[in-house]
């Protein structure tokens, strides 16, 4: 990312799960904000696959399992209202934060404080707010994804090669979003 980028894009690199980022009083830079952010989602794209052997999935997790029912939930049906309100409550989680915990209890809060540095999760996570946003539209997930991405994109040198692949596809999903609704909007990067 040249120099000019990385001051205009800063959200996708560093420790980003100790040192999270705020996007408050992001300043406005127009269709170059848009370039930074393809720029930054390219490295993504570009990173090498590692060549280890994929790391064995911890057990599912309270928060996995209820990221797996949303998703098989948005289809429709009676469980779909029922499964927003559950991602619209992980996702004021998620936005306050900027982790996802392995589990919450019944007020939405952390049942264990030091438990978010499992990748995986953030995955499942980005995952679920790009199915949610294909399915409504509704620009909440949208940018629940975004910062999900930032997130993962800063950790590119832990993640294993299905890891990889499952970033990767997102982020080609994320840019598919962003320029469809960049193209409603008249907006676009170059």
């Amino acid at each position: 990312m040249n120099s000019d980028h990385a001051d205009i894009y800063p959200y996708a690199a560093g420790p980003l799960l100790d040192a999270r980022n705020t996007y408050s009083y992001t300043a406005y830079h127009g269709t170059a904000f848009l370039d930074a952010w393809r720029e930054a989602r390219e490295r993504v794209l570009a990173a090498p696959t590692p060549d280890a052997a994929p790391r064995a999935e911890p057990p599912a997790s309270p928060t996995a399992r209820l990221l797996r029912r949303i998703q098989a939930s948005l289809a429709g049906g009676d469980e779909r209202s029922a499964a927003l309100a559950d991602l619209n409550r992980l996702l004021q989680r998620f936005e306050v934060t900027k982790r996802v915990h392995g589990e919450y209890n019944e007020n939405w809060r952390p049942a264990d404080p030091e438990d978010f540095r499992e990748l995986g999760l953030y995955l499942v996570l980005a995952e679920t707010l790009d199915a949610a946003y294909t399915a409504t539209g509704v620009l909440q997930y949208l940018n629940g994804l975004l910062k999900c991405l930032d997130t993962l994109s800063a950790y590119l040198p832990v993640l294993d090669g299905p890891q990889m692949g499952r970033l990767r596809a997102l982020v080609r999903q994320e840019r598919a979003h962003v320029d469809a609704l960049g193209a409603t909007l008249g907006a676009s990067g170059t």
